[in-house]
């Protein structure tokens, strides 16, 4: 490239040279012709590392990202990115310890032979949304578990009832047992001892009472010893059912509970974010239009961030199975005075309108390699918000359209 002396291009190079990203201009063959201070800064540190001398990027892309080279070799001059923002992972030497570094790149050609290549280490913010999902993840985790040890409390309480009728019903059957008929017939064969002992003989007769009079005894200790055991039982089955019963009540003041306001507009925005890079990698253009100054709604922000996460995926992998180049995802927000509605719409592979209402059922799908549990538990979810969940398509091919309707 030719110096220039104009003053407008020196203080167009001067705002390059300081901006806060990485930017290299360099020939077909990789040979660096300029580059401003924060791509010295990041790239430095890798040319030192692979022991090159520091003016061919392609010699380090061989190195680090050969797949960027195939990009570049069959490029033509177009006002299109060739790489348009893509994530990038490089591993670099810190005190003999091997860190994982994420950049994300943008490569440009202008011209026959020259390349402008946009740059910038985007670790820290990618560590952030990684925390962030984690974040995410362990509240729908924790409140998975919330809601398994109620259905649990439920059975179990069923079971300790069912268990305590039945115990009940044996400690009944004690109070009629025969003990009261054995001692009748002790007191009649002791008061007939004497005409016993006239027919079988004195000791037969003592015999026979003795006798008697032992199975009498055993026959009371035994029932009361069952006695015992029964009404330790019930008292057992009393406390386990308080304790349910406390939990239950935990469990019914937190579902109880008013829900604080939340923001549908954060909650879009905070989904987008988390799927920026992989709709920048795909190249799915996203337009979010609020229609409405007015996004609060009474909710859970975890269950209701779950939901459009899968609505935005369930988005995006109909555009993949459509293979268009033209992706789009395009999200609405509109309100009147009961509604706050949110509109979602692509133009991916879409689906017969017939089967609209059986992809809501717990094990159906239109993606025959998932479980098709997503959008029945995203019904679940807005309805518990006491909204609604429609998705619709105007046939194969045709895109769908999913509505989020929440009352205000």
């Amino acid at each position: 490239m030719e110096p220039k002396t104009d003053s407008g291009y020196q203080t167009l190079l001067s705002i390059i040279h300081q901006t806060p990203v990485g930017v290299i201009e360099m020939d077909q063959q990789g040979q660096i012709r300029q580059m401003n201070a924060r791509g010295v800064q990041l790239l430095m540190p890798f040319f030192i590392q692979s022991g090159l001398v520091g003016d061919n990027l392609l010699l380090l892309f061989d190195r680090f990202a050969p797949q960027i080279r195939a990009s570049l070799a069959t490029s033509t001059p177009s006002l299109h990115p060739i790489v348009n923002q893509e994530r990038f992972i490089f591993h670099l030497l810190q005190n003999n310890v091997e860190v994982e570094r994420h950049f994300w790149i943008t490569i440009t050609k202008q011209v026959l032979d020259s390349f402008t290549v946009f740059f910038d280490d985007i670790t820290e913010r990618y560590e952030q949304e990684q925390l962030f999902q984690q974040v995410v993840l362990e509240k729908a985790v924790q409140q998975g578990k919330f809601e398994i040890a109620s259905g649990v409390l439920h059975d179990v309480g069923n079971a300790v009832v069912a268990f305590g009728s039945y115990v009940t019903r044996v400690r009944r059957q004690l109070d009629g047992t025969d003990a009261h008929h054995l001692q009748n017939l002790v007191s009649f064969f002791e008061k007939s001892q004497p005409a016993l002992a006239s027919t079988l003989g004195e000791n037969k007769a003592g015999a026979i009472v003795t006798l008697l009079a032992g199975i009498l005894t055993n026959q009371k200790n035994r029932e009361d010893e069952t006695r015992k055991a029964l009404n330790e039982q019930i008292r057992i089955i009393t406390h386990i059912q308080e304790i349910i019963t406390i939990q239950r009540q935990y469990i019914r003041d937190g579902e109880s509970r008013e829900r604080p306001k939340v923001s549908v507009q954060t909650i879009l925005n905070d989904c987008l974010a988390m799927q920026l890079a992989l709709f920048d990698n795909r190249h799915v253009q996203v337009a979010l239009r609020f229609q409405t100054d007015y996004t609060q709604i009474s909710g859970d922000r975890t269950k209701l961030m779950q939901v459009f996460l899968n609505l935005l995926k369930n988005s995006h992998e109909s555009l993949e199975r459509q293979g268009s180049v033209d992706k789009r995802i395009g999200i609405d927000v509109t309100s009147d005075n009961q509604f706050l509605t949110v509109r979602i719409t692509d133009n991916g592979a879409g689906f017969e309108p017939a089967v609209a209402e059986t992809l809501f059922e717990k094990g159906v799908s239109s993606k025959p390699e998932k479980s098709g549990l997503g959008l029945a538990n995203c019904r679940s979810i807005i309805e518990s918000h006491a909204g609604y969940l429609t998705l619709t398509s105007p046939g194969p091919g045709q895109g769908a359209t999913t509505l989020v309707t929440f009352p205000l």
